[in-house]
């Protein structure tokens, strides 16, 4: 079997590599995973220090060692040069593997997009995917604006959609709610860490540290649960936001754009 030059997606899990670095120090290891989506890196069985370079034993390089055991593969490396700024794309929607099947599990309520949590995802450009990693992979490299064929399956229903690729929020998928558009940055206790100047939450009187409680009558504790509850509100309509400021308690106002 002949590896492709750089191309570590046609490695194999327990394929030898290397880190090695400027010294000529070297770490020798096996590929344990590739990252599965933004914010996963590349695994090896030994040790990668930072900016060590990863190789095989035909010494391609294959990625950068970002620390511990981790790299990040040319794949990321590559995507990363071709833009004058940070870019990863985004179609409004979240998946994970259910029973073997690939599923969206979470809506982003800011993106317009035609797709419903629950829908199976089976194939892309009308090829069965594989595995979900192909298909975050897909959409994260995308060009902004472009198009992606999906086939759905939604309940007994099995139809094509398109979906355009719209610029994905760099915020880590462990604080992530999907208020950032209205200036919101929280932390993992979904207090605000940030509020951005001439935005929609700064207009509210929202600042540092405020803690969101709840959304109406629903008590949210993590941006996970933000999340899930966000789609489920109804587009256009006022609801309220419960927050607390050093014990004191005070609403503010959220409305879902009409997409």
């Amino acid at each position: 079997f002949i590896v492709p030059q750089n191309e570590e997606r046609a490695l194999e899990k327990g394929t030898w590599l290397s880190s090695v670095d400027r010294d000529g120090k070297t770490n020798i290891g096996k590929l344990e995973s590739l990252g599965k989506d933004l914010g996963e890196f590349d695994s090896l069985s030994t040790s990668s220090p930072k900016g060590t370079i990863i190789t095989g034993v035909c010494c391609d390089m294959y990625g950068l060692g970002k620390g511990g055991k981790s790299f990040i593969g040319n794949r990321y490396l590559e995507h990363i040069v071709a833009y004058d700024f940070v870019y990863y794309g985004d179609i409004g929607a979240s998946f994970k593997v259910s029973d073997g099947k690939i599923k969206i599990v979470e809506i982003d309520p800011f993106l317009s997009t035609n797709l419903r949590i629950g829908d199976e995802l089976t194939h892309l450009e009308k090829k069965l995917i594989k595995d979900i990693r192909t298909l975050n992979e897909a959409i994260l490299f995308a060009p902004k604006d472009s198009k992606i064929n999906l086939q759905v399956v939604r309940g007994k229903q099995s139809f094509s959609l398109e979906a355009t690729v719209k610029s994905r929020s760099l915020t880590p998928m462990a604080t992530r709610t999907y208020l950032e558009p209205l200036g919101m940055s929280f932390d993992k206790e979904l207090r605000l860490k940030n509020v951005n100047n001439n935005s929609k939450a700064k207009s509210q009187g929202l600042e540092i540290g405020d803690r969101l409680l709840q959304i109406g009558q629903a008590s949210v504790k993590t941006p996970e649960s933000l999340r899930t509850l966000l789609p489920t509100l109804e587009r256009g309509v006022t609801h309220h936001m419960l927050f607390e400021r050093s014990g004191f308690q005070f609403f503010v106002t959220l409305v879902l754009p009409m997409l």
